[in-house]
């Protein structure tokens, strides 16, 4: 993409949070670069943002490309509102089994963060779920003809250990049920009874639901923003927003940030935010968040996500540091070396290849060496 192009979509995404300047071209775009931007906002799920900018006048655009805009953000919002109805009949079945779940991500940012819920585009569902209920909520939401995408490695790994686990529908959508925000060290760190202390309730479809109190769902939104390479730009924008819009209570993230050992993501996710877009608010959660000093946890932690050598196997070596207690670790480590016959044909092809891949890493992870970090 052109430096143009590039700078036009970095625009649209941080449209209207305090202390931008989207700087837009003053007439129209030429067809090639409309078309390298228009692809690029569909793909970052910026349309929102983009009528809104049109509507207000402050990006130009022509007939054509004006009505492309619309219509890819009318699917976007049809889309929305097809998913929202789904969590809706989810949270009811749910509710008749006796299941508690926290609305994550998606409609939950969309209605509480954004001034209109129509500039947060999102393209599946995310319910938290306490440990104890993980089983019992798989068991409706699957007896309605959703499948796992992937198998767990033992049974009982997830509902202790996992994340959660991706659940198809036949019509193609999507539920994502967690047990913990992330996969990972910085997953296995968090206390998930702690989330279900607190929440933000907000409404949809006349049922009011709830999500994380703010403090959480912006440690959320960090976590889905930093701790991948290059994350969308919405996942920034969500970042920003929170920060900026939405009321915190410092003194509770500080905490939450000590306690799950996770302060250098929400660092790193407020960084980068504030990179892209341009920002210079020095607000006490962005200055407390520039002058935080890692754990060696985190960098080591933080390292299996972004570093060179980043991948899935290496996040679960170091999840390791984030479990407390022996059997546990035990327990944690086997299911991983000697999990199921179907999960080790569907990964790795053989138990000994997935033994020595794990053995190799163990070998060279820097945290297993304490003289040589």
């Amino acid at each position: 993409m052109n430096p143009t192009a590039a700078a036009v979509v970095v625009g649209l995404a941080g449209y209207g949070l305090p202390g931008t300047s989207s700087a837009f071209p003053d007439g129209v775009l030429d067809d090639d670069v409309w078309d390298a931007v228009f692809s690029e906002v569909c793909r970052q799920r910026l349309t929102g943002h983009m009528v809104h900018a049109i509507d207000d006048g402050s990006f130009m655009a022509k007939d054509t490309q004006e009505a492309a805009a619309l219509d890819a953000d009318e699917r976007a919002l049809g889309l929305a509102i097809v998913l929202e109805q789904l969590l809706l009949s989810a949270i009811r079945q749910l509710d008749r089994a006796g299941v508690t779940a926290r609305v994550l991500r998606g409609p939950a940012v969309a209605h509480t963060v954004y001034p209109e819920p129509g500039l947060r585009s999102f393209a599946d569902i995310d319910l938290l779920i306490s440990g104890p209920d993980y089983d019992a909520t798989l068991t409706v939401l699957c007896a309605r003809g959703a499948r796992r995408r992937f198998r767990e490695p033992r049974r009982g790994f997830e509902r202790r250990f996992g994340k959660g686990v991706c659940l198809e529908r036949a019509d193609g959508l999507e539920i994502d049920v967690h047990r913990t925000l992330v996969a990972g060290p910085f997953g296995l760190a968090i206390d998930t009874d702690a989330l279900f202390e607190n929440s933000a309730s907000f409404r949809l479809g006349g049922q009011t639901l709830e999500g994380l109190d703010p403090e959480a769902r912006l440690i959320d939104a960090c976590f889905h923003a930093a701790l991948r390479e290059k994350p969308r730009l919405s996942a920034l924008r969500d970042v920003a927003q929170m920060i900026l819009c939405s009321p915190l209570d410092i003194a509770r993230l500080r905490t939450r940030c000590l306690h799950w050992r996770c302060g250098i993501v929400v660092q790193r996710a407020i960084e980068m935010a504030w990179d892209a877009f341009g920002l210079r608010s020095t607000s006490e959660n962005v200055g407390w968040a520039r002058e935080y000093e890692p754990t060696r946890f985190e960098r080591h932690a933080l390292d299996a996500y972004v570093g060179p050598d980043r991948s899935y196997a290496r996040q679960a070596v170091a999840g390791l540091q984030a479990i407390d207690g022996f059997l546990p670790k035990v327990l944690y480590a086997t299911s991983f070396l000697f999990p199921s016959r179907q999960y080790v044909r569907a990964r790795d092809g053989s138990y000994a290849r997935r033994a020595a891949r794990a053995l190799r890493i163990l070998r060279d992870d820097a945290s297993w060496h304490p003289r040589r970090t």
